[in-house]
């Protein structure tokens, strides 16, 4: 059905300023409930203790202004400093007693017997324990109030978008970079500390409604509940299966610019990687996406394309790797006695064995070069390819797993742009290698066709190379 909720419900860690706001409201009632503390303290004794302490916080936070954010971090400052202070409190409290009573034991000049009823030392003991427990109570709320305030006000200058999105968010716990697409699977524990009361239907309700307003709808949700007797409030782990995230996309973008750039070999410098396994392991996250997240993350798995330049630089000529792997070897760092893998030298030895599929740059561009095919659907494309065609359709498995990635995912929409015919948002590499000038004044655009034209020139060449004999070891 419709949603009940408006838009703007679930854009609370969105903006600092939204969470500041909640604060002084929830600042503004505690304040309020002078008057009625006051008026349950007198029907209930028990809450004597608590109702001391909560008079005290107030007088704290009376004249704490709450309109900035680092207002409300001093505030939060001040509530769980009063718990820690009110803790001190209670324990020097219980000692002194005590001291107390050791004095009065040594008191033996006035001798009075009282006579006491066992039945009332255990009233008065019974109402001790319930008064602490209800002022730990509070003290509690006191200290998660704060803890999920201090949590939602980092979370929210995390995701807004006048902060930097693009560093790792340590306060919580395995929650390491920014979602951008949904994840295929999603586990939840939740463990709950032995003070906590509340409704496990209602803390399913609250998880779910909280990933659904951040993260849509997640095909496989499970939840998991313990009860623990440790820390001072409940904690929540997620677990999320196939969940891609902004950081791997922002440095593949960053290796396809530098492969596509002026010094497109400078990577050997950099890795000093086996050239073979460096551009297969680059190669891999964009063949097979659809296995290392969601395959229905369109827009996810766009920002793994990879543009014709790097196709050209780095895919169509397999001789070229023997020739980086041989300046590898040259290289001070190798002279000095480190040795090129052998087990990476094998994988390059064993690519050419075109029914191999381990670690096979081979199978890979053959992946990419029929899904190019199939997206492209162009009856010239597949006339001219006639021959490579038929040879990749005749291998089943790989066919399906062309087909694994929708075919959108491979293209780059058409740049939307505003009444006055500029960008309406930033362009992406991808976008601004559309209209990439190359040396000769014409125009070079990174289109599917292109690609796929590349993918294909790419599979003829390693093809062939896998016809050759081996060459001899490093």
């Amino acid at each position: 059905g419709p949603n009940p909720f408006e838009t703007s419900h679930f854009t609370l860690y969105d903006e600092p300023r939204s969470v500041v706001t909640q604060a002084a409201i929830l600042r503004q009632r505690m304040l309020d409930s002078k008057p009625f503390f006051e008026a349950y303290s007198t029907s209930d004794p028990d809450s004597n203790q608590a109702k001391t302490y909560w008079f005290e916080l107030l007088e704290q936070i009376e004249d704490i202004p709450l309109n900035e954010e680092e207002q409300l971090r001093y505030f939060l400052q001040t509530l769980q400093t009063s718990v820690q202070y009110s803790d001190s409190n209670s324990n020097e409290s219980v000692q002194e007693n005590s001291s107390i009573d050791e004095e009065s034991d040594k008191s033996t000049d006035i001798s009075v017997e009282v006579e006491v009823n066992d039945d009332e030392s255990s009233d008065s003991e019974n109402s001790t324990a319930n008064s602490q427990e209800t002022a730990l109570l509070v003290r509690r709320l006191v200290f998660d109030i704060a803890t999920v305030l201090n949590e939602a006000l980092t979370q929210s200058e995390y995701m807004s978008k006048h902060h930097s999105t693009e560093r790792v968010h340590f306060q919580m716990s395995g929650f390491s970079d920014r979602i951008i697409g949904v994840p295929s699977g999603l586990l939840i524990q939740v463990h709950t500390n032995s003070s906590s009361r509340g409704d496990v239907d209602t803390y399913r309700s609250a998880l779910r409604g909280s990933i659904y307003a951040s993260i849509g709808t997640v095909k496989d949700t499970k939840e998991f509940f313990t009860k623990s007797h440790f820390g001072p409030a409940a904690s929540i782990t997620t677990t999320l299966q196939q969940a891609p995230v902004n950081e791997a996309a922002a440095h593949y973008k960053a290796v396809m610019k530098h492969l596509s750039g002026k010094d497109p070999d400078s990577y050997l410098e950099k890795t000093k990687l086996h050239p073979y396994v460096f551009l297969y392991n680059i190669l891999w996250l964009s063949a097979r996406v659809e296995k290392w997240t969601d395959n229905e993350n369109v827009g996810f798995a766009r920002k793994f394309i990879i543009p014709t330049s790097v196709i050209q630089k780095h895919y169509t000529d397999p001789d070229n790797i023997k020739g980086a792997t041989d300046i590898l070897v040259t290289d001070a760092v190798f002279q000095g006695g480190i040795e090129v893998p052998q087990g990476d030298i094998r994988d390059y030895e064993s690519c050419k064995n075109l029914k191999e599929t381990y670690r096979s740059m081979y199978h890979l561009i053959s992946i990419m070069a029929y899904r190019h095919k199939l997206a492209l659907n162009d009856k010239e494309f597949d006339t001219k390819y006639e021959t490579q065609i038929e040879k990749l359709e005749s291998d089943k498995l790989l066919v399906k797993i062309a087909k694994g990635l929708p075919s959108e995912a491979l293209d780059i929409p058409e740049i939307a742009t505003g009444n006055a015919g500029e960008p309406a948002q930033e362009l992406s590499f991808l976008e601004r290698l559309r209209a990439k000038d190359n040396p000769g004044g014409q125009t070079t655009k990174d289109t599917l066709k292109q690609r796929a034209v590349e993918w294909m020139k790419a599979y003829d060449a390693w093809k062939a190379f896998g016809n050759t004999e081996p060459f001899e070891e490093l």
